[in-house]
């Protein structure tokens, strides 16, 4: 006999099946399931010629505090171009070996540092083939020298978008950016004409306050 069973995890459902002995009950605690959720907040805004990422530095699950203050979820990969993750922290940290790996080959095979276009791209591939229990955020400078957020979703698709905000506080912090308003058009020619460095820092900062007082695995 068999049992069938189906979990949902950053929107993928998965089946699978496990034998069941006669006589014997099962409950959902003793059906194990190695993608752990550990929460977490990005937010990612381009401007002209510069990108900023914020995250909060906290790893809970649930209502468990595994680290508070100390974790951060962001990543330098070359000079111009920060990964950002949030979702199974052992996939963030295994696709990140991968990302290290790719960006040294990166950089032997085209004498120059990794962009956000090829790190973006990568990725893509990446999830298309295996499973990684992740979203994550590229940004950096790309190849015309124009600030670049790239999202990729733990299936492999990928955007690139003037900001985006991934994780468990996003549903709080979005009307934070309300100002984003209007047609794709509009969204790009607001980012590249009238942001500066220190209106995306004061933004994000603003966002994650608004966030930490609702949302548990972003905390303060």
């Amino acid at each position: 006999m068999r049992r069938g069973a189906t979990t949902k995890l950053l929107g993928i459902q998965s089946h699978f099946f496990f034998p069941v002995m006669r006589g014997e009950t099962v409950t959902s605690a003793s059906i194990f399931n190695p993608h752990e959720y550990i929460g977490g907040t990005l937010v990612a805004i381009a401007g002209n010629d510069f990108a900023t990422i914020a995250c909060d530095t906290r790893l809970t699950n649930d209502f468990n505090i595994r680290k508070m203050r100390s974790q951060s979820k962001l990543f330098d990969v070359s000079p111009q171009t920060v990964l950002g993750s949030v979702g199974c922290w052992c996939d963030t940290l295994a696709l990140l070996s991968l990302v290290r790996s790719f960006s040294l080959k990166y950089e032997l095979d085209n004498l120059m540092p990794v962009c956000p276009d090829s790190l973006a791209s990568m990725l893509t591939r990446t999830k298309l083939t295996r499973q990684y229990f992740v979203s994550t955020v590229v940004t950096g400078i790309d190849s015309n020298g124009l600030g670049a957020v790239y999202f990729n979703d733990p299936i492999g698709n990928y955007l690139r978008l003037p900001y985006h905000i991934s994780g468990t506080g996003g549903r709080i912090i979005l009307p934070t950016l309300n100002w984003f308003e209007g047609n794709e058009e509009d969204h790009m020619n607001a980012i590249t004409t009238s942001l500066t460095v220190d209106k995306t820092v004061q933004i994000s900062m603003e966002a994650f306050r608004a966030a930490r007082d609702c949302d548990s695995f972003t905390g303060n």
